[in-house]
């Protein structure tokens, strides 16, 4: 799941059987319905990426970047929603802790795996959210270039049509806050400055 709060040092733990598990899981899900590749969206993989290259080896991997305060207060907001279904005591400073924990953690991550990862670095590719928006095509076409896949005519035709139909914030628009969860926004900027600069994100305002 997206943006779920961990507690600490849980990225040390070996996440190999997680995601053999996830694998034969998936299998199961596309047994009377198979296809060439199996696409995923979920931040968390940040977290385990060793894991998870152990089991897929040959995975393509896009790594979006975005104002990192942005994220959090997302991340902080859609943990809330889900904890509301479950209790009904919310402590909002508790979810925020958490929440910031997970994502320097995961910035940090970011950038050692660009650092790092070596003859990995074909498998990797660096998705700005901001470029993403300004121009979605052009992002797409440069994904499927680096990857050496085959963009068809006929699915870029389907992407527009998507896009056309569903603009941004269609379904409205989800509010939310630093500040509603008890964090000050000049410190986190200064926290995650390190992964702004690294990968040259601009704050969103």
């Amino acid at each position: 799941m997206p943006c779920l709060p961990t507690g600490p040092g849980t990225t040390r733990q070996d996440k190999r059987p997680e995601y053999e598990f996830h694998r034969h899981f998936l299998q199961h899900l596309q047994w009377r319905c198979p296809g060439q590749r199996w696409v995923l969206k979920a931040p968390s993989h940040l977290l385990a990426l060793e894991g998870l290259l152990q089991v897929y080896p040959d995975a393509c991997i896009l790594l979006t970047h975005r104002d990192p305060l942005k994220v959090l207060a997302s991340c902080a907001s859609f943990t809330e929603v889900l904890r509301r279904g479950f209790s009904d005591h919310i402590d909002k400073a508790s979810i925020a802790q958490e929440v910031r924990q997970r994502w320097v953690e995961g910035a940090g991550l970011a950038v050692k795996y660009r650092q790092a990862l070596g003859n990995l670095q074909q498998q990797l590719f660096d998705v700005h959210y901001a470029e993403l928006l300004r121009d979605p095509m052009s992002m797409v076409r440069r994904i499927y270039a680096h990857f050496d896949l085959e963009l068809s005519p006929s699915a870029e035709t389907a992407m527009e049509r998507f896009l056309l139909a569903n603009p941004k914030n269609k379904g409205g628009v989800h509010r939310y806050s630093l500040e509603e969860f008890g964090l000050n926004p000049a410190e986190e900027r200064r926290r995650f400055q390190f992964y702004l600069d690294f990968f040259g994100i601009e704050p969103e305002g």
